[in-house]
């Protein structure tokens, strides 16, 4: 969970909060940690039942929820081989097309070459923490959360898929000429992954003020 906590610290660098991990139940957590009041509680799941029963967003936080959201680690991980996959071409646009390839290693018992399956472990906890983040927004009621759509754009420069409010948690990002990309979510701790103008201004006076 290194990777996870390194991306959750990097997208609240700057902001007068303290980080503190919690190993319990997944039921909503009291808020008190020994003598340490706690508030924004994100849960990390990883039962499978839970994932069997229906399909599971990366992360959700229920409406008007402003103290826990969860995080899904199957589901996670699962768009975290897509976004470690790669590019397949067939043929030269416009009368070719892209593709994209999940990174799915061969178990062997062994485990002789483990570079893959490390990789994957690594987007991962990256895309925990970024999730997090993301949710975390979502308790604090940010205003521009789930933007990137042709709708309401994400303020500021750069990528729409790298803000943390970006709207979908897909691995991969199609670009202007059709090809894939990973998403930054799960490649990143920190920058280039942003928040977006408004809600970094918002987010500031709303800690600012407890």
């Amino acid at each position: 969970m290194n990777q996870a906590m390194e991306a959750f610290n990097a997208a609240f660098a700057g902001f007068a909060v303290i980080v503190v991990p919690f190993a319990g139940s997944q039921q909503p957590f009291a808020g008190i940690l020994g003598n340490v009041k706690t508030e924004h509680t994100a849960y990390v799941n990883g039962d499978l039942t839970v994932l069997n029963q229906e399909t599971m967003p990366c992360g959700e936080t229920g409406p008007g929820n402003r103290a826990f959201s969860r995080i899904y680690y199957i589901t996670n991980m699962g768009e975290a081989q897509v976004a470690e996959g790669s590019l397949i071409t067939n043929g030269n646009p416009p009368d070719g097309y892209y593709s994209w390839q999940p990174l799915n290693p061969l178990y062997s018992q062994g485990l002789y070459d483990q570079t893959d399956f490390l990789k994957i472990m690594g987007a991962t906890g990256r895309g925990i923490g970024n999730a997090a983040a993301h949710e975390i927004g979502h308790q604090f009621h940010l205003p521009n959360m789930d933007c990137g759509t042709p709708d309401q754009l994400c303020i500021g420069t750069g990528p729409q898929s790298n803000f943390y409010e970006y709207y979908s948690s897909d691995g991969k990002v199609e670009q202007n000429d059709g090809s894939y990309i990973g998403a930054g979510g799960y490649l990143y701790v920190g920058a280039p992954l942003q928040w977006s103008l408004d809600d970094k201004i918002y987010l500031q006076q709303q800690l600012f003020s407890k």
